[in-house]
């Protein structure tokens, strides 16, 4: 169900996107993660893990020819294992993200995008449990639905490889505001210029 949720938002994403460009000012990206991911969980701690994600798409819209904003759609479906101390669990988590970006000049060379931002998540947490020292289900919890507010911060680095396409990675933190998925990031991203 959350996959199509998200093909349909990126769907909306993607006609807005072709609607409204009109200039080079414009661009879709896409990017895949490399994520260090955690739960807090209102019932006790969880463990963290590291997971790879390739749903992410972003449209990016200048401002200026040092800043931009950008609206993405994000999906992420992770496991926690269960421990003695840890509640494990199954998370499925689809973000709607935006962000004000700005160019800086680090050398000739290197000039990233740094951008602060908020998100909005709908959060799906399933099979919540801990297991006993010989890894029997002890202690089970009630499934968790929840809208999660976070805020933002990434650094997006773009090389142009002709006119219409450049090739980047982007580093992203995204910190819940209350219970909710903290998320660390490192992603390889194609942006295909409009």
């Amino acid at each position: 169900m959350k996959i199509c949720k998200f093909l349909i938002g990126f769907g909306f994403l993607f006609i807005g996107s072709v609607a409204m460009a009109e200039s080079s000012d414009n661009s879709i990206t896409y990017f895949a993660t490399f994520s260090n991911l955690s739960v807090d969980d209102p019932s006790g701690s969880t463990e963290s893990t590291s997971e790879f994600s390739p749903y992410n798409i972003e449209w990016r819209s200048k401002l200026s020819k040092s800043t931009r904003y950008t609206a993405g759609i994000h999906y992420a479906d992770f496991k926690l294992n269960a421990s003695t101390t840890n509640i494990g669990q199954e998370v499925t988590q689809l973000t709607f993200s935006a962000s004000y970006q700005k160019k800086f000049a680090i050398s000739r060379s290197i000039h990233p995008f740094l951008g602060v931002g908020f998100s909005y998540s709908q959060l799906d947490v399933i099979a919540r449990h801990k297991v006993d020292n010989s890894g029997f289900l002890s202690t089970t919890y009630p499934d968790r639905t929840e809208d999660i507010f976070s805020v933002n911060l990434s650094a997006d680095f773009e090389y142009e490889l002709n006119k219409s396409l450049d090739v980047g990675f982007k580093l992203l933190h995204r910190q819940p505001l209350g219970d909710g998925v903290k998320d660390s990031s490192f992603g390889i991203a194609i942006v295909y210029k409009l």
